[in-house]
C-alpha cells in the first residue's frame, strides 16, 4: 500500500517516516496492520459476521421458526411474505443511513458508529426471533434485524473505498467477498448442526444456541471493525471530511460518473437475479431432470462445490483485475460462467454436479468481487455511503427475475417435459455473458491499474 496516497492519507493519519530512513517491506507491511484501517482483515471482518447473520436466518432460522408457529399449510405462504417485506428494507434504510455517515463528523470516525449500533441492535433483534410466538412478531422481529442490520450496512459498503487506494480496490473487494462466503459457511454449519438436536415443533435450548451463535458473530465482527477503523487518538484531524477533493482520487483512474453508475446498477439487477434462480429451483431441478434419487443431498452437495469455488476465486480475480483492469477478468468469469451453467442441462451424475458447481462458483466468485470493486470506481468518495447503498435496490428488482422465471418454468414445463428447466439454464448461461458485455461501455472498467 502506497502511504503516500492521497485517499489514504485522507482517511487515517500517517507518520512519516525520518527523511532518509528506509523501513523495508516487511517493516511496511507489518505497519500497515498495525493501522487497522490499512487492513483489508480489519476493513472485511464486518461482512463475515452480518453475512453469515442474514444467510443463516434466511435458509435455517426463519423456516424452522414458522415449522414452529404456523400451520404447515400456510407455511409457503408466511416464508413468501416475511421474504418480500424483508427486501424493502436494504432498498430505503441503507441510502439513508449511508447518506447519514457520508456526512457525519463523529469522533469515533464516519463509519464506525453506524456499523457497531447497528450490529450491536441487529444482535438483539435476532435473539427476539426466539421470543416470537406468531407469525406477526416473527414478523415484527425480522423487521427490526432489518433495519439495524441496514443502519450497519450501509455505512459498511463505503470503507474500501475510504481506506483503500484505488488500484488495490480489487484486491480489497476479493478479501470482503471471501469474508462473507467464510462467514455463511460457518453461520449455516453450525446452526445446521446446533438444530439437528432439535424437533422443529418448539423453541428448545438449540434453537437459542443457533441464535446466539450468528448474534455473536455479527456483534464481534461489527465491534471488531468498528473499532479498527476509528481515528487515532494522537490525530489533529480525528475524522476525514465528507467532501474531500475529488480529482485527488481521480487522477489514478476514471471522473465517476452518474449515468456510468446507473447502468452498472442495471447490469448488477440482472446479474444478481439471475444468479439467484439457480439456488432457487436447484432441488426441483435435480430431482426432476438430474434424476437424483436424494435431491437434497445433491443440493447439499452443490451448494458446498460453488461455496468452495467462490473462496477459491475472489482474492485472485480482485488481485489480477488490479493489475490487469476489471473488464478482462468480468468477460473471463462470464465465460466460464456460462459454459459451466449450461453443463448443467447434461449432467446426470454426482460427481459431474460437483465438477460443474465448483466452476459456477468460481465464475460467480470473481464476477462479484470485481463487480463491487467497479461499483467503488463508479462513485464519488464524497457520497460513497449514499450511493453505494443503491446496489441493494438494484437487488431488490432483481428479486423480481426468479419471481418470474417460477413461473415461467411451470408454464414451459407443461408444454413438455424439463422444457421450462431447459430454458430457465439457457438463460441463466446466457445472462453469464450479457453482464460484463453491458460493462464493456464503461471507461472504468476498461482502465488497468497497475502495480
Amino acid at each position: 500500500m502506497d502511504r503516500d496516497d492521497p485517499l489514504i492519507q485522507r482517511a487515517r493519519p500517517v507518520h512519516a517516516a525520518a527523511p532518509g530512513r528506509d523501513i523495508g517491506l516487511l517493516r511496511r507491511v507489518a505497519s500497515v496492520y498495525r493501522r487497522g484501517p490499512g487492513s483489508l482483515l480489519n476493513l472485511s471482518l464486518y461482512a463475515a459476521g452480518l453475512t453469515g447473520l442474514w444467510t443463516a436466518v434466511t435458509f435455517v432460522i426463519i423456516q424452522f421458526r414458522l415449522l414452529a408457529i404456523v400451520d404447515p399449510s400456510q407455511k409457503i405462504v408466511a416464508l413468501t411474505t416475511i421474504t418480500l417485506v424483508g427486501l424493502v428494507f436494504p432498498a430505503i434504510v441503507q441510502p439513508v443511513a449511508g447518506g447519514f455517515s457520508d456526512r457525519s463528523r463523529n469522533r469515533l470516525g464516519k463509519r464506525g458508529p453506524y456499523i457497531l449500533f447497528g450490529g450491536g441492535g441487529l444482535a438483539i433483534a435476532t435473539m427476539l426471533v426466539g421470543f416470537a410466538d406468531s407469525f406477526m412478531s416473527l414478523l415484527l422481529a425480522y423487521c427490526l434485524m432489518q433495519v439495524m442490520g441496514n443502519i450497519a450496512q450501509g455505512p459498511a459498503n463505503a470503507l474500501l473505498i475510504d481506506h483503500v487506494p484505488v488500484n488495490r480496490r480489487g484486491a480489497a473487494a476479493g478479501a470482503l467477498t471471501f469474508a462473507r462466503s467464510i462467514g455463511a459457511g460457518i453461520a449455516v454449519v453450525g446452526t445446521l448442526l446446533l438444530l439437528s438436536h432439535a424437533p422443529t415443533q418448539e423453541m428448545s435450548l438449540w434453537m437459542w444456541l443457533a441464535l446466539a451463535l450468528i448474534s455473536g458473530m455479527a456483534l464481534l465482527s461489527a465491534g471488531w471493525t468498528s473499532l479498527a477503523i476509528r481515528p487515532r487518538p494522537d490525530s489533529d484531524a480525528v475524522v476525514p471530511g465528507p467532501e474531500g477533493p475529488a480529482d485527488e482520487t481521480e487522477a489514478e483512474g476514471p471522473a465517476p460518473r452518474t449515468r456510468e453508475f446507473i447502468w452498472f446498477l442495471a447490469a448488477f439487477t440482472i446479474a444478481t437475479g439471475t444468479m439467484s434462480v439457480l439456488s432457487r429451483f436447484a432441488i426441483f431441478f435435480l430431482q426432476d431432470v438430474v434424476g437424483l434419487e436424494n435431491p437434497a443431498r445433491g443440493a447439499l452437495i452443490l451448494s458446498i462445490s460453488v461455496v468452495g469455488g467462490v473462496a477459491l476465486s475472489v482474492l485472485p480475480a480482485g488481485i489480477l483485475s488490479d493489475r490487469m483492469g476489471r473488464m478482462p477478468i468480468l468477460l473471463a468469469g462470464g465465460l466460464v460462467g456460462s459454459v459451466s451453467v449450461a453443463s448443467l442441462a447434461f449432467i446426470d451424475t454426482l460427481p459431474a454436479l460437483v465438477v460443474a458447481g465448483l466452476a459456477v462458483g468460481v465464475s460467480s466468485g470473481a464476477l462479484l468481487s470485481v463487480a463491487w470493486a467497479l461499483a467503488n470506481d463508479l462513485v464519488k468518495p464524497s457520497k460513497a455511503g449514499r450511493n453505494l447503498s443503491y446496489t441493494s435496490t438494484a437487488m431488490l428488482f432483481g428479486a423480481g427475475i426468479p419471481l418470474a422465471a417460477g413461473i415461467l418454468v411451470e408454464v414451459l414445463n407443461r408444454r413438455a417435459d424439463d422444457l421450462g428447466y431447459r430454458v430457465m439454464i439457457g438463460a441463466v448461461a446466457i445472462a453469464f455473458v450479457i453482464f460484463p458485455l453491458m460493462l464493456i461501455r464503461l471507461k472504468a472498467a476498461r482502465v488497468r491499474r497497475g502495480r
